[in-house]
């Protein structure tokens, strides 16, 4: 993605082209493993809207919420058969790079 450096990670909003199905509409721009991907994430958010719970993709269990030690953790749904126990969120990531691409159009 051009609006997406790589040090960004994937950039937002990036999954709903594959969520309404357009890889299998532009078949110019996507390759067949990204149509593949679509249909998964597809059937995984019709899945989840029907029932109210992801389908098990590759033997993932979708529990309400599991406990890892002493602590009860609520999960973010994640196509895994591991999950995490810590968050991906944070404070502060890319400060650099963003007070470079940022900081004259905020002086201004």
């Amino acid at each position: 993605n051009p609006l997406c450096g790589k040090w960004m990670g994937v950039c937002h909003s990036a999954d709903i082209e594959p969520v309404f199905g357009i890889p299998f509409l532009d078949t110019i721009r996507f390759n067949d493993r990204e149509r593949y991907i679509s249909g998964l994430m597809i059937d995984v958010f019709s899945t989840f809207a029907k029932t109210g719970k992801p389908p098990a993709i590759g033997g993932a269990d979708w529990p309400e919420f599991y406990a890892i030690g002493n602590k009860t953790l609520y999960p973010y749904y994640e196509v895994t058969n591991y999950p995490k126990n810590d968050t991906n969120f944070s404070f502060g990531l890319k400060n650099t790079e963003c007070e470079r691409l940022f900081k004259p159009f905020v002086e201004n």
